[in-house]
């Protein structure tokens, strides 16, 4: 072994592989870089496409605009049909009102009814007078009967007792 007193110089890498490596690591650094900046870039793009596709469909497409049109118009008829409805006067009422506060021994044989006026001319026969004074005692009785005029009270060919009537009715007949 033998000691050498006079240092040799070491090997140097030759420049163009220094150059060649340093080269080499930026541009992997450069890549790396790139591919993480275009996934996070992507990946914003996608999440920005996704909340687009989703207020684009609730952008009502012309079709669904057409048909939220038609069916807002046949709502507006369906409402007005029934406010026509809930207003409209139901004159069978005064028939089953009549017939609910009809003596049973009192029959009519006549009846005229007025709407417009809200009256009623009733003709009729009452077995007796007993009975034709209980009819008129129920229809003083009653709410809905504003005024009743007894216009004809004669004895019948019967026996009976024939009677004519006016009655004034309420307007909230019509509607119970």
């Amino acid at each position: 072994m033998a000691i050498e007193i006079i240092p040799k110089p070491k090997n140097k890498a030759p420049r163009w592989l220094i150059i060649f490596l340093a080269s080499s690591i930026i541009i992997f650094l450069a890549v790396v870089s790139s591919y993480l900046y275009f996934e996070i870039t992507a990946r914003g793009l996608s999440k920005k496409i996704e909340e687009r596709k989703e207020a684009l469909s609730e952008i009502p497409s012309p079709e669904q605009k057409a048909l939220e049109e038609d069916l807002l118009l046949k709502e507006a008829k369906i409402n007005i049909y029934g406010n026509l409805l809930s207003s409209h006067e139901k004159s069978d009422n005064v028939f089953n009102f009549l017939e609910s506060i009809c003596h049973p021994k009192v029959w009519f044989s006549e009846f005229n009814f007025n709407s417009d006026e809200k009256t009623v001319s009733i003709k009729g026969t009452a077995e007796n007078f007993t009975a034709m004074a209980q009819q008129m005692f129920i229809f003083r009785s009653q709410e809905l009967l504003k005024s009743i005029t007894l216009s004809e009270l004669s004895l019948g060919e019967e026996g009976g007792v024939d009677f004519s009537l006016q009655v004034t009715l309420d307007p909230q007949i019509y509607y119970k």
